[in-house]
């Protein structure tokens, strides 16, 4: 019943949805579900769906269902293909924009916070703050 309700392989079940979250076209799964809602849509964790795909594999082999197991193995291919092309880039990515090569993982805020303590005349503590912040671009939708 847990992977019929987040990851069912039959389409007109009268309880459960067709693989609730996982796109079979985008290659991974989304946040919020399939359909787009006020906000867009987003890929919060590709390890949390890397992982559910290899617990639908692994749940496939231990009650000897191969074609779930079949499913999970399916699942983390077309994940393995869709993270690196989409979230995980090389230098050579051709998805994203070329200014968001260098951060290698997309969707994440990159904070480099270093404080430095210096006392000044009046024996007071102050500190310098350097920020460098990247912007977090999103999958295709």
């Amino acid at each position: 019943m847990l992977v019929r309700d987040a990851g069912n392989s039959v389409e007109n079940d009268a309880y459960f949805p067709f693989s609730r979250g996982f796109d079979w076209y985008n290659g991974h799964s989304w946040a919020k579900g399939l359909f787009e809602s006020f906000d867009g849509k987003d890929q919060e964790s590709t390890s949390e769906d890397t992982m559910f795909a290899y617990a639908i594999k692994m749940w496939g082999q231990t009650t000897r269902d191969a074609s779930m197991e079949a499913r999970g193995n399916l699942m983390l291919g077309i994940l393995g293909r869709s993270l690196n092309n989409y979230f995980l880039m090389e230098e050579d990515n051709v998805n994203q924009p070329a200014n968001f090569i260098g951060n290698k993982v997309t969707g994440i805020v990159s904070l480099n916070l270093s404080v430095s303590t210096k006392v000044d005349t009046n024996r007071r503590n102050s500190c310098s703050r350097t920020r460098s912040i990247t912007q977090p671009t999103s999958a295709p939708t």
